[in-house]
């Protein structure tokens, strides 16, 4: 941001660049063991068919799991499929 409170291109990208590492470092930190290796699992599977992102959403990300939680993706794409 410039100090008029308007966004710059350089100043998103790097607000975004910092969310990001925060967000996948807290997802990590979130997840068990067994849920890391089926979110790896399923990020590779969804790259593999031309997924653009894969996020991992949900009480997991927000810390507010709980034993009956399950793990929630969002895959952005903008391939279309029929």
């Amino acid at each position: 941001m410039t100090s008029a409170g308007v966004a710059t291109r350089g100043s998103v990208d790097a607000e975004w660049s910092t969310r990001l590492r925060e967000d996948r470092r807290r997802a990590t930190e979130l997840q068990t063991p067994a849920q890391r290796r089926a979110t790896e699992t399923i990020v590779q599977r969804a790259l593999a068919l031309g997924a653009e992102a894969v996020a991992l959403t949900g009480s997991t990300v927000r810390g507010e799991r709980t034993s009956g939680s399950d793990l929630d993706f969002m895959v952005v794409s903008s391939a279309r499929r029929s």
